[in-house]
């Protein structure tokens, strides 16, 4: 089993206005905390449907981000990546520095 939500309401937490999100995998579950200052609840819902709709058309990775602030500021963004092998798949939490990127970091791609 696979689920991964983000709570309707924004909270404070470390000083920065998000969501508090949690993620089942099977028997694991972990909570976790989004940013809202530059994507908002509805932007990292959107691409994570986006991201596990490629995955259900054969893509080999899926990438739900979960933490991203504006490029211009910052030079990460975080997520769970998901990845296809045979009927498999194994998921990883991430942490993608833009500038270690194979190709340059568009967020529109996301």
């Amino acid at each position: 089993m696979f689920q991964i939500c983000l709570n309707q309401n924004y909270e404070i937490y470390s000083e920065e206005k998000g969501h508090f999100g949690l993620i089942n995998i099977n028997n694991f579950s972990e909570k976790f905390f989004v940013p809202i200052d530059f994507w908002d609840r509805n932007t990292y819902l959107k691409n994570w449907n986006c991201e596990l709709k490629k995955l259900l058309e054969g893509f080999s990775c899926a990438k739900l981000i979960t933490k991203i602030y504006n490029p211009e500021n910052m030079n990460f963004f975080q997520a769970w990546v998901l990845y296809l092998e045979n009927n498999d798949i194994f998921i990883q939490e991430q942490i993608f520095f833009l500038d270690e990127l194979p190709k340059p970091f568009l967020i529109d791609d996301f």
